[in-house]
Formats: C-alpha cells, sequence, structure tokens
C-alpha cells in the first residue's frame, strides 16, 4: 500500500500492542480546538479538560450521525458542569438525525415511515490514564437517571431541557399511536488503556450494569456500554477525513489487524491483474465476529473500517432489513439475501484450513458488520447462519482505491486531499492570497490541513467546504452538499474542477458561506441547524437571482460581481441576516434537508430558493 500512513507490524492474529506516536492525539486535539476558535497551547489545564470531553464526543458521535458532524455542532449537546450527573454529552437521534428542539421532533415524526427508531448516545469522556471504577459506576446511574421517568438525582438545566425532548418523543409516539423503539449506548472514554489486568469484573460489571438496567427498559432497543480507550480513540481517529499531520508526516499511524477466516466456503478466485490472491464466499457467523471484535470486548475495531469511511446510517431502512432476517425464523437466508463484506488485506495466506488476512479492512460492508455486532449475542451461538464475503490481497493503492469506490459509492479514503495538489486547487488558493493582499476580505483558503496556525486571526475555509459550498450555490444542490463532502465527490472532474471553470465562483461562494456562518454565529443558530448550504444558495439568488452560466466564464465573472456589489455594500448586513434568518427558519425543512440523500429529492431546496425569490435586492447603484 502506498505510504498514505505510517504503518506499525501487527501480531500474528490479534492486534499489536507497540506504542503509537504519543503525539497523535495531541495533535488532533490542536487541531480540534482551532476549528472551534480556541488555540490548544493558551488553553489551562482545566481547559483541556473540557476539550477532550467534547473532542472525545465529537468523534464518538461521528459513528452515529448520518450528517456529517463538525466540531462546532456539539454547542448545543453538551451538558453544563454543574449536576450533570457524570454526563458530559446527551443526544437524542431520531432515524440518525440529531434533533435538539421540540419543533425538530415533531417534525421529524411527521417525516418518519411506519415506526420510529430512535437513539439515546450518552457519553463521559475524562483525560484520565485509569478508568475508575466509582466514576463508571456514576456515569451508569447517571444515564439510568435520565432514563427513568422521574430522574433519581438533581439535573442542570441542559438536562431538564434534555428530559424534555425525551418526554415530547414519547407523547408524540403515543399521540400517533407510532411504534417507538430507542437503541441506548454508553461510552466512557479516558486516556488510558483498558488492560487486561484491569479488566476486573467490578468496572466491567458496571458497564454490564448499565447493559442489563437500560435493556429491560420496555422501550429500549439495542443498548452497549462500552470503554473507549486511549487505543480505541486513535482507531476514531484514523478514521477522520482529512487525517491529523505532524508536520509533512500523518500523526496517526494505522494498525496492522490481521485475523484467520475458515477456508471452508471459499472459493478462490481466477487471476487478476494486480491481485495477489483473492477468495470469494462465506464463512460463518461467529468466525466473522471474532474479525470484527476488538480483543478487550469494548466494541468494535474501530481501524478495520478506516477505508469505510461512513458511519452507520441507523435501524431503519435496509439495516433494519438486516436486523429482521437475523432476528426472524429465515435468518439462514441471510446468505441469500444480503450483498456481503469486501475485505482488501495486504496479503492472503493459506495455513491448512483457513485463510490469514494480513492488515485487512473492510471496505465495503460497515452496515452489515455493525448490525451483527450489535446482535452479537444472540448470534454468536448461530449455526445456520454465515456472511457472504470477498477477500482481496491487493497492495496496489489504485486498484484499492477502485474496488473502494465501487464497492462503496463513498468518499474516495483522502476525500479533498486527493485533489488539494491539483493545478485547479492551486489556482483558487492563488487568487484568494491576491484578494486579500489587494485588500479585500480577511478569508483565507486552507488548501492542506493545518496550512495556518491556530492562532492565525484571519477567517479560513477548507478544501472540502469550499467545494460544498460551490456545488450548493452554483449547481443549485444543497441537499446534496449537506450531507458532506463523501456527497459530491465523484462530481469532482466533471463539475467542481471543470476547466471552463475559473476561480471567481469559488472564492464568491466563500464568501456567501462567510456570511451564512455570521450569521449564525451572531444569532446562536449553530451551522443555521444543518441548513448553512441552503441559507448561501438562497442569498445568492437574492443577490443574483439568474440560473448561473457554468459553461460562460464572461458571464459568471459578471455575476459574480453582481454578488460581490451586494455583499459589499455600506450597512447590508443587518438585511441579508434577516433574509438568512426568513428562508432557513422553519423546523420541518431542517428535519427534510437533513433526510436528503439524493438530488432528486429536492423539496426544501425548492422551498428556501422560492422564499429567496420573493427577497431579491435591487442591484446596487
Amino acid at each position: 500500500m502506498a505510504s498514505f500512513f505510517r504503518r506499525r507490524n501487527g501480531g500474528r492474529g490479534r492486534r499489536a500492542r507497540k506504542e503509537r506516536a504519543p503525539e497523535a492525539i495531541v495533535v488532533a486535539q490542536r487541531e480540534f480546538a482551532a476549528e472551534i476558535g480556541l488555540d490548544f497551547d493558551r488553553l489551562r489545564d482545566h481547559e483541556r479538560g473540557a476539550l477532550f470531553e467534547r473532542f472525545a464526543a465529537f468523534h464518538i458521535l461521528r459513528r452515529f450521525h448520518e450528517q456529517e458532524l463538525a466540531p462546532t455542532d456539539l454547542r448545543r449537546l453538551v451538558i453544563g458542569a454543574s449536576h450533570d450527573n457524570q454526563l458530559d454529552c446527551v443526544v437524542l437521534m431520531i432515524d440518525g438525525l440529531i434533533v435538539d428542539s421540540v419543533e425538530e421532533i415533531d417534525a421529524a415524526l411527521d417525516l418518519a415511515d411506519d415506526g420510529v427508531n430512535a437513539t439515546l448516545v450518552f457519553i463521559q469522556a475524562t483525560r484520565s490514564n485509569r478508568f475508575d471504577r466509582e466514576k463508571i459506576s456514576a456515569f451508569v446511574n447517571g444515564a439510568s437517571s435520565f432514563c427513568a421517568e422521574r430522574p433519581d438525582f438533581i439535573e442542570n438545566e441542559d438536562l431538564q431541557r434534555k428530559r424534555l425532548l425525551k418526554e415530547r418523543l414519547f407523547a408524540a409516539a403515543r399521540e400517533s399511536e407510532a411504534r417507538l423503539s430507542i437503541s441506548i449506548f454508553g461510552y466512557f472514554a479516558a486516556l488510558g488503556a483498558w488492560r487486561a489486568e484491569d479488566r476486573d469484573e467490578n468496572k466491567e460489571g458496571e458497564l454490564r450494569r448499565g447493559r442489563r438496567i437500560l435493556g429491560d427498559l420496555p422501550w429500549a432497543g439495542d443498548v452497549e456500554f462500552e470503554a473507549v480507550d486511549k487505543s480505541r480513540i486513535l482507531d476514531m481517529l484514523a478514521t477522520s477525513l482529512p487525517l491529523p499531520r505532524l508536520g509533512d508526516e500523518l500523526a496517526i499511524e494505522i494498525e496492522d489487524y490481521e485475523a484467520h477466516l475458515p477456508k471452508a466456503g471459499l472459493v478462490a478466485l481466477p487471476s487478476i491483474p494486480g491481485v495477489e490472491g483473492g477468495f470469494a464466499g462465506h464463512v460463518p457467523i461467529n468466525a466473522y465476529l471474532a474479525l470484527l471484535e476488538r480483543e478487550d470486548g469494548q466494541g468494535l475495531r474501530e481501524g478495520i473500517f478506516n477505508l469505510n469511511v461512513r458511519g452507520y446510517q441507523g435501524d431503519e431502512g435496509v439495516n433494519e432489513r438486516i436486523r429482521e432476517t437475523l432476528g426472524g425464523p429465515d435468518r439462514a437466508q441471510f446468505l441469500l439475501r444480503n450483498n456481503g463484506v469486501t475485505i482488501v488485506a495486504d496479503a492472503l495466506e493459506t495455513e491448512r484450513d483457513q485463510v490469514r488476512l494480513e492488515n485487512f479492512q473492510i471496505v465495503n460492508g460497515l452496515q452489515t458488520s455493525t448490525v451483527i455486532y450489535r446482535m452479537r449475542d444472540e448470534l454468536r451461538a448461530a449455526r445456520d447462519v454465515h456472511v457472504p464475503v470477498k477477500l482481496v490481497g491487493a497492495t496496489d493503492w489504485p486498484l484499492r482505491r477502485a474496488i473502494i469506490d465501487a464497492t462503496n459509492r463513498q468518499t474516495p479514503i483522502t476525500g479533498a486531499a486527493l485533489f488539494a495538489a491539483s493545478d485547479k486547487a492551486l489556482e483558487i488558493e492563488r487568487y484568494f492570497n491576491m484578494r486579500l493582499e489587494n485588500g479585500g476580505p480577511q478569508l483565507l483558503l486552507e488548501r492542506r490541513r493545518g496550512q495556518f496556525t491556530a492562532s492565525i486571526e484571519i477567517e479560513r475555509i477548507s478544501l472540502e467546504d469550499l467545494l460544498r459550498a460551490f456545488y450548493a450555490v452554483f449547481h443549485e444542490a444543497p441537499n446534496v452538499a449537506e450531507r458532506g463532502f463523501g456527497a459530491i465527490a465523484g462530481e469532482l472532474d466533471a463539475h467542481l474542477f471543470a476547466p471552463s471553470l475559473t476561480a471567481e465562483p469559488y472564492y464568491m461562494a466563500a464568501r456567501l458561506l462567510s456570511v451564512v456562518r455570521r450569521v449564525s454565529a451572531e444569532r446562536g443558530v449553530p451551522k443555521l441547524d444543518q441548513l448553512e448550504h441552503h441559507a448561501a444558495l438562497g442569498l445568492r439568488v437574492v443577490c443574483a437571482p439568474d440560473t448561473p452560466p457554468m459553461g460562460d466564464a464572461v458571464a459568471m465573472r459578471a455575476m459574480c460581481r453582481r454578488i460581490e456589489l451586494q455583499l459589499d455594500s455600506p450597512d447590508r448586513f443587518s438585511e441579508l441576516a434577516d433574509i438568512v434568518t426568513h428562508i432557513t427558519q422553519r423546523p420541518r425543512d431542517r428535519i427534510r434537508a437533513r433526510k436528503q440523500g439524493i438530488a432528486t429529492l429536492k423539496k426544501t431546496r425548492d422551498d428556501v430558493l422560492r422564499r429567496a425569490r420573493e427577497r431579491i435586492l435591487p442591484n446596487p447603484a
């Protein structure tokens, strides 16, 4: 494999325990702090503790949230310190989408199909180098108190507000007679290691107690309580896009995972150029579970999904059908009903009746794998369930990427980083710099992550953010851009970096998004509740209502000039802020926008455009 990562050797059949770069988590926290407007190096010790709580919560929640989650989104999700009942973060989701107001709950339920799949996530994080049994116990008690009809402990205002959301969800479900199932997940994170000698019955038992108590609730679905140690945090970081860096070198080292699968049921693939051996067939469910689980028993092996960057997409749709098949009387048909998983390894070696996978990655099958893992207790002893698999031995990076792109149709592994060195990206960066040098707005393009120090006071926009904003504003598809860079990655060559496009429209998309984010900050609406790309498009229409002439560079420059004149007009910001608020104020729009996964689902976009066209500004003098 090409050296996109620093590599480390793995042990035979198990994860290697060689210590990874000690700077990795610090580097990642420094970058996280910069994204929320803090200078990590100037923080005092207790401030770093608070930062770590948000940092850990962010990387844990990324695995649940259907839509891209930004560090700034945590402002509305964290719990205040006093009377927090050892709960740093409490998050309620409906169908994979975070809801944080009664209006959003009502809108989500209106848009839900038959039945409601909700999720409660509890997170507690400490910078301690050890796991403390009493703190774990208090964490379990806090989650149990929150889930009870009446709290066992005093709750601060943040917890009381979260409780009102939970109660509204129950009331709305009763009113609509909808089937309600709430999965509950608890994560206790620390910077120590969850070692074998520390996994005594008391600490492990506290986590089991949480699973047992909350699992007995009549409305509970899946219930998990897990420890998240330093090793698992590093694995989570390794799935981030883009990855943290130490200068020109990646700060995260990728684990070399190895595993064994029984050869029975596997058939060798024919000779394929670039492929160093391969198999297709099926493996028993218990053998697949052994491949998925961490050795310490605390969750999935995060690192084996490094190349499968999308998180779990909730218990609806396909995942719900997977669960129904595996939990039903026809579970043996899972082999016929599931498309299976694709695993790429550096090498595949036959050892008697087994196939050894060296440094393997599951590049397609995260959804299937997560459902299987969550049903592990009822599936571990199943002898009639088999998982369809495809095993590919390949170290050639272009081949690996082709396999990943074809099987996932999702974000290429390095996201926009693959395109940061292109001529078009360099041209756009030079244009941003030229505008700044000529006295323009204090706005820079951060073409490479970590390009600027955290202390720089000039506003920055990442390459990924820029391309998403451009796609939303000029291709008029914010419902796609809102879902994250992965949703537009396939359009890079044809639409995002088309040769006919000059740098001006990219710069103007950044300026529009900058105005929206300023409105968001000043009016206390984080990311405009996930509608900032819709707002940027609406703002463009208010300033320049014509359809963007994408193939005409001269006409595009003229449109950009008209937009800029509106943005630069004296005393115009307050009016623009009112417009942005008006066109994105409806909770139903916010929920619907988050659920949009394909470009043909345009209801919210059309509503925003309609409201924007009602507020078109005259040409400035």
